[in-house]
């Protein structure tokens, strides 16, 4: 995803909405050099949309690039498929 352009669009396990609105990259993610499981959570229900998919749960990352530490939280829908994304700086 970081990359944009036909690797967004081969990519397996994202929604349509996401090949579609993230083909010009993710660029934040492209210097990811560590990652950090902290935890989920189920918001099925919750009438959360992102992308065109339904957002059942979110999931929390820490992750470490060359200039700074982030947060990524990452929407899935109820078949596990990422809908959506959002980087947070501390």
């Amino acid at each position: 995803m970081a990359k944009g352009g036909k690797a967004v669009e081969e990519v397996p396990g994202v929604t349509p909405g996401v090949r579609k609105d993230f083909a010009q990259g993710a660029g934040v993610l492209a210097d990811l050099t560590s990652i950090t499981f902290i935890g989920a959570e189920d918001v099925k229900g919750r009438g959360i949309e992102r992308h065109e998919g339904k957002v059942d749960q979110v999931l929390n990352y820490k992750f470490g690039s060359a200039n700074a530490t982030h947060y990524v939280i990452v929407y899935l829908t109820s078949d596990g498929l990422v809908t959506d994304y959002d980087v947070v700086d501390k």
